[in-house]
């Protein structure tokens, strides 16, 4: 470790350790960082307990205008030099820790960041005291996994909907109290905007703004994404319909035939925005199902609100075909149809979720599933042999696994590649792996390149574990769906 008292010194030890020693420290430092992170945060919420604890006597215990509370968050600020914002997180994270000495005792010893045990104690701080000291265990495994802290979240929100669909729902009733738009100053003649908008609402803005790239600027516009967006989000705040391609070519195929008026061809049509619920029956009837409500590209949701989004939508319904022994072939579409009547009013209330058993914290005793990228079959069944999967494969893999599979990432898997984990052999596809779904799993276009790298092999075992190797020294990063 560094003696943290001569810079320069530090920077020639770094220059000097080996590729496994850096790796060694690194780890040692980040899980000194997050020790000191946790100790930071007793500190400042005492800080601001006794600075409330002082006004309150002062103000002769009656709360003027919360004063304390105020008084507490300006404390922690000029004692410990940070923004107001920054030391009201400080003390409030703090504050949600004492209901929760699992996470608290997790986070002093350098288990979590500061930002994993924030989402933690946010979701869990809110519930009953019971519930709250259940989940606790759960939480903790979940954060040991190689996820973002978005997939964290979700997969807690996903446990506090198991446990308790009616909580989850006065919880997001409560949260909407949180929404709001924030215009702040950034550099260089710019503002950042951060808001916070219901779920169709936001589906409909993100829809809008790729309709609006994909629909008027050419493959030869030099704007990054990032700048397309902005670009988009500025036409529908002024109300216009289309935004102007920076290409700069003359014969753009995106040219409207007239400034500011498009041609009938490329008309203004309103954006179909499409929020996809995925769910099982029996939980949208508000009975014991055994799935929590997903929407595609979001995460899940709570019954109550997969049923209001149902209730004026179109149902499709997904099947596996009957065969005996085959679970190759996916997830088949039926019709489309119109939405049906969603009136649970018979229930007392609606029902609980029975998941079916999640897999394994580690891979203990399990085998890979087939080495050869077989699924374990001894003949390959329909469109094995086949490089591109099916859609009704692809279907299933997807809403099986939800987000890439590579370490840390959180990449939707609908914008996923679907990859070969043991490779599709083009010359002669017996011998490689096969298009089965114990050999398929969504990369993002990032994680599928560096996979090919050949410095961390993936390997497939049951229930979808997918566990990732390093080529050189065998450490393991494990990845559940």
């Amino acid at each position: 470790m560094f003696e943290m008292a001569d810079a320069q010194a530090d920077l020639a030890r770094v220059a000097n350790l080996s590729a496994d020693e850096l790796i060694d420290l690194g780890q040692d430092l980040t899980r000194f960082e997050r020790q000191a992170a946790a100790r930071k945060i007793v500190t400042a919420h005492r800080v601001g307990q006794l600075a409330f604890e002082r006004v309150l006597e002062m103000c002769g215990n009656a709360s003027i205008k919360k004063m304390p509370e105020k008084a507490a968050v300006r404390e922690v600020s000029y004692r410990l030099g940070v923004p107001t914002m920054t030391a009201g997180k400080w003390i409030e994270l703090g504050e949600r820790l004492q209901q929760l000495p699992t996470i608290m005792t997790a986070f002093l010893d350098g288990e979590l960041s500061e930002h994993r045990a924030r989402i933690i104690a946010n979701r869990l701080a809110a519930l009953e005291e019971g519930l709250r000291d259940s989940l606790a265990a759960a939480a903790l495994g979940l954060a040991r996994q190689p996820i973002s802290g978005s997939q964290l979240g979700d997969k807690l929100d996903e446990l506090i909907i198991e446990a308790d669909p009616g909580a989850a729902a006065e919880q997001r009733d409560e949260f909407t109290q949180q929404q709001d738009v924030r215009i702040s100053k950034e550099a260089h003649g710019h503002w950042g905007i951060d808001a916070l908008v219901p779920l169709a609402d936001g589906q409909y803005l993100k829809d809008r703004l790729a309709e609006l790239i994909a629909r008027d600027l050419c493959e030869n516009d030099p704007r990054t994404i990032g700048q397309k967006r902005v670009a988009a989000l500025a036409a529908i705040m002024r109300g216009l319909d289309t935004i102007e391609c920076g290409c700069g070519h003359s014969d753009c195929p995106k040219k409207t035939t007239e400034q500011g008026h498009p041609s009938t061809e490329i008309a203004t049509m309103p954006t179909a925005s499409v929020v996809s619920v995925v769910t099982d029956a029996l939980t949208l009837a508000g009975l014991t199902g055994e799935m929590v409500p997903r929407v595609d590209g979001y995460g899940v949701i709570d019954p109550d609100l997969a049923r209001a989004l149902a209730d004026d939508a179109t149902w499709q319904g997904l099947y596996r075909e009957a065969r005996a022994g085959d679970d190759t072939q996916g997830l088949r579409k039926g019709r489309p149809r119109r939405a049906g009547t969603i009136a649970p009013n018979h229930l007392i209330a609606p029902g609980p979720i029975v998941t079916r058993s999640r897999p394994p914290n580690d891979v203990g005793d399990l085998r890979p599933v087939d080495p050869s990228g077989h699924g374990g079959l001894v003949a390959p069944p329909t469109g094995a042999l086949i490089y591109q999967p099916t859609d009704a494969l692809r279907r299933e893999v997807l809403l099986t696994d939800q987000t890439c599979r590579g370490p840390w990432c959180d990449h939707p898997a609908t914008d996923c590649q679907l990859d070969h984990i043991v490779p599709f052999d083009h010359q002669n596809p017996v011998a490689g792996g096969w298009s089965v779904p114990a050999n398929l799993a969504p990369l993002c276009i990032p994680c599928h390149q560096f996979k090919h790298l050949g410095l961390w092999v993936p390997v497939m075992y049951p229930g979808r574990i997918i566990v990732w190797r390093n080529a050189t020294t065998g450490d393991e990063i494990i990845t559940y769906p």
